[in-house]
């Protein structure tokens, strides 16, 4: 009778941690951050969209909701 050859395939190595943390932090900045802004700011539609939606969501926001938070310079 043969014996099955032996392989670590489902046991996670150094390269799954890795990509796992760079997801991670992907998902914090797509999502946790907008998330997080939009309860600060009470935008309560973005809060929805960003819930509802996801990372998608969270790219909306990123590039349409986000207002100025900058105050304008006095010129002289």
């Amino acid at each position: 009778m043969l014996n099955p050859y032996e392989s670590n395939f489902l046991a996670p190595d150094a390269t799954f941690f890795v990509g796992l943390l760079a997801l991670v932090l992907l998902f914090s900045v797509i999502v946790v951050w907008p998330l997080v802004e939009t309860v600060v700011r009470r935008q309560w539609g973005w809060t929805l969209g960003v819930l509802l939606l996801g990372p998608i969501g969270g790219l909306l926001w990123f590039t349409t909701g986000r207002r100025q938070t900058r105050t304008a310079v006095p010129s002289h």
